[in-house]
């Protein structure tokens, strides 16, 4: 949860392809500033983006990784599934 500009992400959903092989890939990758926000500061997002749902990986922006709850609802996502390891980018 909460990667800026989504390398960390794209590089976790890469490493994970590689282990899962053509298995489902169950990653969802989020950030708390918007699609334009992301791209007006980071060139290579658009890339990195790609990148990750080549891998398979769910991509999520707007969400605000202290009120996942309330940031999922916003989008009409059913996060309130359990997860077996929640990332944060530090």
């Amino acid at each position: 949860v909460g990667d800026g500009n989504f390398t960390f992400s794209a590089q976790l959903s890469t490493n994970l392809r590689r282990e899962v092989g053509n298995g489902p890939l169950k990653l969802i990758c989020t950030t708390l500033d918007s699609l334009e926000t992301l791209s007006s500061r980071y060139p290579e997002v658009t890339e990195l983006i790609a990148t990750m749902h080549k891998n398979g990986a769910e991509v999520l922006h707007g969400i605000d990784a202290t009120r996942l709850i309330e940031s999922s609802k916003a989008q009409n996502k059913d996060w309130l599934q359990k997860f077996d390891t929640c990332i944060w980018n530090f």
